[in-house]
């Protein structure tokens, strides 16, 4: 009955971000499955979500256990892109508590894992991290090679809203390193594409970045 009621309520806790309440139930849930074995539950997928709980309540260690039970189910199943999510998710765990070379080893993982799944909006995901953690890590140039991937891939699946993300970072990156006139094409060219689609918070972004730039 617990399961049944569960799979009912789960998503209403989530959107009420009860998330006590849902560490100790996902936990319950999973004790659960091991005692029955086979049941109508996706035991990885509720690992991965714990896991997601439990860093959301900054218990990071034990979210980063629960990501590890996780990939080696999906690796059981030859999921790749399950197991790229385990090793995304892995890499969110170590940057949150300053493992940014631990972090990048894992989103690299999940990069190859994606390639070889087909999975192109998992690996742009995985390539813009890649970016962010090198620009933390102090390493501009590495962090533009992954965000000019990420924008490329974009551009591929039609994604204007990605493109425009990728470009607003890589024109920060150039305004970092005093690549003015680089800056300015990529803001001008991510307010081109978010004035497509509308999103009226990242047009202000792009224009009073780009009045930044010409100040």
């Amino acid at each position: 009955q617990f399961i049944t009621d569960f799979a009912r309520t789960y998503k209403a806790k989530h959107s009420f971000h009860l998330l006590r309440h849902l560490a100790d139930e996902y936990g319950r849930l999973i004790d659960y499955c091991d005692q029955l074995g086979e049941t109508s539950i996706n035991l990885p997928a509720c690992l991965a979500n714990l896991g997601r709980v439990l860093q959301q309540l900054d218990r990071h260690a034990e979210a980063t256990r629960r990501y590890r039970e996780a990939l080696e189910l999906y690796q059981e199943q030859n999921d790749a892109a399950g197991a790229a999510e385990q090793y995304a998710n892995l890499a969110s765990a170590h940057e949150a508590t300053g493992q940014l070379a631990e972090a990048i080893e894992e989103l690299e993982e999940a990069a190859k894992l994606d390639q070889q799944a087909g999975n192109h909006p998992g690996l742009a995901a995985d390539w813009n991290n890649l970016g962010i953690l090198c620009q933390q890590l102090g390493q501009p140039e590495r962090a533009l090679q992954h965000h000019q991937q990420a924008l490329q891939l974009h551009e591929r699946l039609g994604n204007s809203v990605g493109c425009a993300n990728q470009l607003a970072n890589m024109a920060a990156i150039h305004r970092q390193l005093g690549n003015l006139d680089e800056a300015r094409d990529c803001y001008q060219r991510a307010w081109r594409l978010d004035a497509q689609v509308s999103p009226t918070p990242a047009q202000v972004a792009d224009l009073c970045n780009l009045g930044l730039i010409f100040e």
